[in-house]
């Protein structure tokens, strides 16, 4: 590896006539997604696999408009590839609860990868920091009452896990990080007063 690899994509998708909710009804929306990453930092052996430390970022902004907008949209970002929502995307958060036709997202990692466990590659242990942003403003359809009128917000948590890459297949471990709801008009409703979380990851890469 010898320098940053960066992507931006950009996607727009405009549909009419669409069924909302197993309904036969006019909808029409606009939504789009424009997201971009980069990785640096990131030193590999000979054989192409990182053995020490490796930084990325992570940028995601989406925004819709219609008269009646699909939940999938509400609650995800992009157009043509679908990603998790801004709940699912800030570690700590609910993954449904911040429908908003307005969300954008920011992550940032710092990772420390090990040699590989008995001599095999394929089977490396990781341990990692994050911090992640997110901002949503007009909460879709979402009572008065619930937010106090307030329906735009700030969401944000920090923490740190470890893992270990089974056989390059999948991924299996352990992370617990701190909420700082800054400006989250929901956040009392959803969590009280508590802050800190943790919870067992499992991934499967192909």
């Amino acid at each position: 590896y010898d320098g940053p690899i960066t992507r931006v994509l950009e996607d727009n998708i405009h549909s009419t006539k669409q069924n909302s909710s197993l309904i036969l009804s006019e909808a029409s929306y606009l939504y789009s997604n424009t997201f971009g990453y980069t990785r640096f930092m990131a030193h590999c052996n000979a054989n192409g696999y990182p053995h020490d430390r490796i930084t990325g970022g992570y940028l995601t902004a989406d925004a819709a408009a219609g008269k009646a907008i699909p939940l999938y949209v509400l609650t995800s970002f992009g157009g043509r590839e679908l990603r998790d929502g801004l709940g699912s995307s800030i570690r700590g958060y609910r993954g449904w609860g911040y429908e908003a036709a307005r969300k954008a997202e920011a992550s940032f990692e710092l990772r420390l990868v090990g040699p590989g466990l008995f001599g095999v590659a394929s089977l490396r242990p990781m341990a990692y920091v994050f911090g992640d942003a997110g901002w949503f403003g007009g909460l879709y359809d979402c009572p008065d009452a619930a937010t106090g009128g307030d329906k735009d917000g700030w969401i944000f948590s920090a923490g740190a896990g470890a893992a270990i890459d089974i056989l390059d297949f999948a991924y299996m471990g352990l992370r617990a990080g701190w909420k700082f709801p800054i400006d989250d008009p929901l956040y009392a409703t959803y969590f009280g007063s508590e802050k800190f979380f943790w919870g067992i990851t499992f991934l499967l890469h192909f």
